[in-house]
């Protein structure tokens, strides 16, 4: 029953603020969702800074592509000491699952799935009408989950059990 707790708990933690968690099964990690504006993404404008010049601080992303991006461990750290072994590696096995299934969607649609290994702070994103869009990486440090990217819209965050409006809404597939 704790693990339950917990699971939905961070399952929430971890959310749009559009998405509520009705029903966890610890059995088979099924969901009965209710889905706000049917929106299983949000707006990373939390996390967007100004134009950033120095090359050396940023990636560029010119083009549609989807970005894995891990919680910094100092958050890992605590949800681990605060959920304990058992209840962290549920988290972690559970997000891993939905993780690997969008993922899998979002390749088998012709979108790229990268995971930047680098101390670069910055990711600056190119739309195709070549404005910027820039995101300081120490602003998504308890963050789990893919930034997705189309040239034609705004970066957006994702993560939860389903990408199917998010693969619709930013990639027109």
């Amino acid at each position: 029953m704790k693990n339950l707790l917990l699971t939905t708990l961070l399952l929430m933690a971890c959310t749009p603020t559009q998405t509520k968690i009705a029903a966890v099964s610890n059995e088979n990690v099924k969901e009965n969702r209710v889905i706000e504006n049917s929106k299983t993404y949000i707006s990373i404008d939390f996390a967007k800074t100004q134009l950033i010049k120095d090359t050396s601080t940023y990636i560029l992303i010119d083009k549609p592509i989807a970005i894995i991006i891990l919680p910094d461990s100092t958050w890992s750290n605590q949800q681990q000491k605060e959920l304990g072994e058992d209840g962290w590696n549920e988290i972690v096995a559970d997000h891993d699952y939905y993780q690997s299934d969008a993922m899998d969607l979002l390749e088998k649609n012709g979108i790229e799935v990268k995971f930047f290994n680098t101390n670069k702070q910055f990711y600056k994103f190119i739309k195709s009408d070549k404005s910027v869009y820039c995101i300081d990486k120490s602003k998504m440090k308890d963050k789990w989950g893919l930034i997705l990217f189309n040239k034609d819209k705004n970066p957006v965050f994702w993560n939860n059990t389903s990408i199917e409006d998010a693969l619709k809404y930013i990639y027109s597939k």
